[in-house]
C-alpha cells in the first residue's frame, strides 16, 4: 500500500535505530501499488515510503510492535507467483493513517468517517536497504525449512508478520546471492 508521496526522513533523535537487537517482518505489497523498484526510486530521492492501507486489526497490532531499523522482508502479493523481492528497514514507527479519511482512497475506512475522524489505523515508514537478487516465491518458501512454523504458512492473507531471526536469515539467503 502506498501514499502518493514519499516522506523525508525527519531530522530528529528518532530517526537513529535502538542498539537493542532488531525485530525482522514481512509485508505484503502488491507491486502496481508500491513495488521495490519504487522503493528503490524513493530512497534514489532521498525519501522513505510509507506503507499505509493496513486495515486488520491484528496486521495493524503488529506494526505498533516495529522499532526504529528492524529489517523487513518486501514480499509481493497479488502476482503470479508471488515472493519476495526485496529487503527494507523501518524508518519511522507507526502514526496515524488518516489515508482511511479520504473517501477517494481505496483503503477508505467508512466507519471512521461516520466517527468524526476517529480512527487506530496506523502506518510505518520504510527505508529501502536493497532488491533480492533471486526473486523467491511462496512455493519456494514453503518448501524452506526455516519457514516450517511462519505465519506466512498459517495466516497467508495478513499483510504484516512477524519474522524470526532464524526465519529472516533463511530468506536473506535465498534471495541475496553472494559475490
Amino acid at each position: 500500500t502506498r501514499s502518493p508521496v514519499g516522506k523525508n526522513l525527519p531530522p530528529s533523535p528518532s530517526t537513529v535505530p535502538s542498539p537493542l537487537p532488531r525485530s525482522c517482518w514481512l509485508v505484503k505489497t502488491e507491486p502496481g501499488e508500491l513495488s521495490i523498484d519504487d522503493m528503490k526510486h524513493d530512497v534514489d530521492q532521498r525519501k522513505t515510503t510509507p506503507w499505509d492501507g493496513v486495515r486488520n486489526t491484528r496486521a495493524r497490532n503488529f506494526l505498533m510492535q516495529m522499532s526504529l531499523g528492524d529489517d523487513v522482508v518486501i514480499y509481493h502479493s497479488s502476482i503470479s507467483p508471488p515472493g519476495v523481492a526485496g529487503f527494507a528497514t523501518i524508518a519511522r514507527t507507526h502514526y496515524p493513517d488518516d489515508t482511511c479519511l479520504n473517501p477517494a482512497s481505496p483503503y477508505v475506512d467508512k466507519k471512521a468517517i461516520a466517527k468524526g475522524g476517529k480512527h487506530n489505523w496506523k502506518m510505518v515508514d520504510l527505508a529501502f536497504a536493497r532488491k533480492a537478487d533471486v526473486f523467491v516465491t511462496l512455493d519456494t518458501l514453503r518448501a524452506t525449512p526455516a519457514m516450517k512454523d511462519a505465519l506466512l504458512r498459517k495466516c497467508a492473507r495478513l499483510s504484516v508478520m512477524p519474522l524470526t531471526a532464524v526465519q529472516f536469515a533463511g530468506i536473506r539467503k535465498l534471495a541475496v546471492k553472494l559475490s
